[in-house]
């Protein structure tokens, strides 16, 4: 029983997760983000990413590495990133207060 109870907390936190991320990736450029969802998440290959977006391979290769590198400095903006440290590798940062 207790098994399950970490499944099920694990799964809730893992939603939350997801949530967070995809509100931070459609702040990428639309093309970056097609690009970066469709490799990353749908698991297409640069020649299938390709052939959906009407695109050449090596322009889907240079739309990968730039959405993800935007990306990435968009969550460690955003986020306390924890990854291969902790099940669920992101946290959202608490706002910055203005202190005078």
């Amino acid at each position: 029983m207790a098994g399950q109870s970490v499944d099920v907390e694990l799964g809730t936190l893992k939603k939350e997760m997801s949530g967070c991320i995809g509100e931070y990736l459609i702040r990428l450029p639309q093309p970056q983000r097609e690009v970066v969802a469709l490799h990353d998440m749908a698991g297409l290959t640069h020649k299938e990413i390709a052939a959906q977006l009407d695109l050449s391979e090596a322009n889907a290769r240079v739309l990968l590495h730039r959405g993800r590198a935007a990306f990435r400095k968009i969550l460690e903006e955003h986020c306390v990133l924890t990854l291969g440290e902790d099940a669920i590798p992101c946290e959202r940062r608490p706002p910055k207060t203005n202190s005078a």
